[in-house]
Parts: structure tokens; sequence; C-alpha cells
């Protein structure tokens, strides 16, 4: 066989390179068909958020949110909570049924677009999917017994509603982070002040300045004037400490807030932040909630129920402020120092069988390190500070908190024993105080505190989440 010459042997090798193209092309070609009909898809909601839409069978799909929550969805069941409390269509399934067969029920998300992003490899994406199949079977399995619960339902009558819910909640795990409607109506104004210890507070400053929610990257001494509508990061001698030249740890300020998705998107970010650059929350760290006070005017009966309420669940509070990620630990500081308790303080007022006025209560409170913080009440920002709560950069406690402190004083802005549709929870507020490390009687039964969630809350979602603190926590002292 004779020797083939060098252009021979390049001509071969060119045809094989132009095969082996046509073959990857083929290739190349027929995975985009299957990833064309198989997904996962991206599909943009009415509300502006991206759904990712992974089919799993013709008739089922996991829905995953940009929080990185999934839920499965099959026919016109879905495992999220929204669905298994109204009964109504929600996104997740309206996102599937789009991909599924083009069309929707009810109102459309839009922009369906499939996704573009490879995966390492078949058997790996199969495995994944299984575990994920597996994760949202159970968390659908725990929302739908918590589903089984009906708004509506009155804990303190309902031993075996209550027992259901709180075996449910107490890890935390099926308590889900919200955007929408997260206070059920209630458009009152608040604040929020988290502390943390570790991170550099410039880079804190910095990195929430270039995500817009900073007007600079400046440390400002503690609460001096600050921009309307921009976080703060500032200096707090009881977390700051200075070393080389730096300060390491700080507060973040918000701005007044109110419950939108973008105030809890806000949230998580700022969180996020403060963990990337190495912030913690140790003992020394507070959560301060404020919550606007012109609901309550200057009304008598007003001021005297939010009282009645707060020092009437004293420790039952308490315990709810160091639940979550402090796992029932008060920090140190809490009650001895920067939210004093202030039932013993008030127990001449509360002993009296007339009404209280917001001036009373807040000249017998006269010191802003108590629990209730009344010092901003009448001045130009009009809040109750909330100063008992544990600090956290979980953004889930820290929803969990403005859930209670705007409960407290929606309650006492609304509840009227005159009021057929209020007279029931109006009827359970307490007339005698509940101080700080009382002792408890009624541990098993938790007769306090779903008494308190039936005051403040309607909604069992709005439950389940106080709840959780409550049930991670103990009793302190």
């Amino acid at each position: 066989m004779p020797t083939p010459t060098r252009a021979q042997v390049i001509a071969r090798i060119r045809n094989m390179i132009a095969e082996n193209r046509a073959l990857l092309n083929q290739l190349s070609q027929a995975r985009d068909a299957a990833a064309l009909t198989s997904g996962p898809f991206e599909v943009q909601t009415d509300a502006g958020s991206t759904l990712r839409v992974d089919p799993v069978s013709e008739l089922q799909s996991v829905v995953s949110t940009e929080a990185g929550n999934a839920y499965e969805v099959s026919g016109n069941a879905c495992s999220c909570l929204d669905n298994a409390i109204s009964g109504e269509t929600c996104d997740h399934v309206r996102a599937a049924r789009l991909v599924e067969t083009g069309e929707d029920q009810g109102e459309a998300p839009e922009n369906v677009t499939q996704n573009q992003t490879g995966t390492p490899g078949i058997a790996e994406a199969n495995r994944g999917r299984q575990r994920e199949r597996e994760r949202v079977r159970r968390a659908r399995t725990a929302r739908e017994r918590l589903a089984a619960i009906d708004d509506g339902v009155m804990l303190t009558t309902d031993d075996d509603g209550f027992k259901q819910m709180y075996d449910l909640v107490k890890t935390g795990r099926i308590v889900e982070y919200e955007y929408e409607n997260v206070l059920n109506g209630n458009q009152n104004t608040f604040g929020l002040e988290i502390e943390f210890t570790a991170a550099r507070a410039s880079e804190v400053a910095y990195k929430l300045y270039l995500k817009g929610l900073c007007a600079n990257s400046s440390i400002h001494s503690y609460h001096s004037h600050r921009l309307a509508g921009y976080w703060t990061v500032e200096s707090d001698a009881s977390v700051t400490r200075r070393y080389r030249g730096m300060n390491y740890g700080g507060e973040v300020v918000s701005p007044v807030l109110t419950d939108c998705r973008q105030t809890w998107e806000q949230v998580e970010i700022v969180c996020q932040v403060i963990k990337d650059c190495g912030g913690k929350v140790t003992e020394k760290c507070g959560g301060h909630v404020h919550i606007g006070a012109d609901p309550l005017d200057a009304r008598c009966y007003r001021w005297n129920r939010l009282i009645r309420i707060f020092a009437g669940f004293e420790d039952v509070l308490y315990r709810i402020a160091a639940g979550g990620q402090s796992k029932g630990k008060l920090r140190e500081s809490a009650a001895n120092r920067y939210a004093l308790p202030v039932t013993n303080r008030l127990a001449s007022l509360l002993a009296r069988r007339d009404e209280l006025s917001g001036e009373e209560i807040k000249e017998c409170l006269w010191s802003r390190y108590f629990s209730l913080n009344f010092k901003n009440v009448g001045t130009h920002k009009n809040t109750i500070e909330f100063r008992l709560f544990n600090g956290t950069l979980d953004p889930k406690q820290i929803q969990a908190n403005v859930k209670l402190a705007a409960g407290i004083v929606h309650a006492a802005d609304v509840l009227r024993k005159k009021r057929e549709e209020t007279r029931d929870r109006a009827l359970m507020i307490p007339t005698e105080p509940m101080p700080f490390k009382s002792k408890r009687v009624d541990d098993d039964a938790h007769l306090e505190v779903r008494r308190l969630l039936d005051i403040l809350f309607t909604r069992k979602q709005d439950k389940a989440a106080v709840l959780w603190l409550y049930a991670s926590s103990k009793w302190q002292g």
C-alpha cells in the first residue's frame, strides 16, 4: 500500500473534522430540541417576579421562586401555603399550566422563556430532581396538615388544632418568608434596626451603597440625621468595636417601611450583605422594631388596650423574643439593661380601673431602655419601639417580629367589645399583668400564647410564624 502524500493526509484530517462537526451539530440540535420540550422554563409573573418550571411528568412540575423556595404542582393543586389556605389558583399553578398547555386559569404569568443554563450531567440532574421532589413532597405533607386548620378557628378553643400547628412549626421549616400582603392589609408604617458584630461596618455600608440601598458608603454616628428612603449603617456603642482604625460591628437602620414586596426584598438583601461581609449576631445584638403610632392617636382606650396587651403577655413576649436563631437564649442585656420589663413599672397604673392615657404611660416609662420605648411618640417620628427582640440575620425571624409588633398596635387600634366582628377577641385582652419571669403553670397547654395569637391574628400563617418563635424558645428564668 503506497504511503499517502502530505496533501492526502491533510485532506483526510479535514474530512474527519467536518464529519465530527456535523455530528456535534446534530447532537447540539437534539439537546436544544429536548430542552425546548423538557425545560426548565422561566415564567414572568404579573408582579414582575420570575418562576422556574421544571416538568417532572405530564401532570407534575416543580416550580421554584427567586427566593429559593420550591413547590410541587399537580393539576390545580400546589404545595404552597397560599394555595392550601385560600384554595385559589396561585402563580405556581398558573406558571405550570402555561408551560404545559400554553393556556392559563385566571390572570396569566407572562413571558415564558426556555432556561439556557446547561446541566453538568443527565444522571446528576435526575438525582437532583429526585431529591428535590422528595423534599417538596415532605414539605407539601406538612403544609397540607397545617392547611387542615381552617382560618377562623380559635386556638384557645381548639386543642387538637393548636397541637397540630405547634408540632408543625417548631422547627421553622414550613414557615415561609412572604413578600405580598405579609401584614394582612395593615398598611401602618414600621422601621427596623438590625445590629451585628464582626463585619467591618465600612464594607457593609459600601456594599449596600452599590446595591442602591444606602445613599452613600459612609458610616454614620448613632441615630444621626438620615436621608429619607435610604438605609443607613451606624455605629452603636453596644456592638461596635474599634480595631486598627476600623469599626467592626454596628447597626443597619431602615427608612420608613410599609408592607410591600420591595420592603421584604430589601430586608433579605440587607441580611445577606451583612452575612457576606462576615457579620454575626451575638448575645449583645438586638433587633428593634418601630411601629407607627398614628393609628392610636390620642384616644385613651387605644393606649389602654396597647399596654394591657403588652403587659398582660409580657412573659410570653420575652419567650418569643428569644426564639428562632437564638434558640431560646434571651440576650444578657435585654431584660436588665437595654429592654427592661414594663409590668412592674406600670403596676400602679395597671391596678386602676379607669382608662390609661398615652401621656401617663409615656411619663411612667421615662427611659428609652424599656422593652416598649415611647420616646418618639408625639415627635415627628411618632413611633413605638419594641426593644425586646434578640438580634438576628434571618429575614424570616425579622418578618415574624414585625408581624407580632404590628399586630399588637393594630389590635389596640381596632378591637372593640361593642363590635360583633371583634368582640370575642377584645374580651380576651388580659385585665391582669403577666410579669417577666412569672411562674408558668400551663407550660404543656400553652394557654397564654394561644390567647395572644387569637387576639392579634385572624390568619393561620401569621399565627404559625409567631408560634414558631415561641415553640423554638423557652421560658426565661
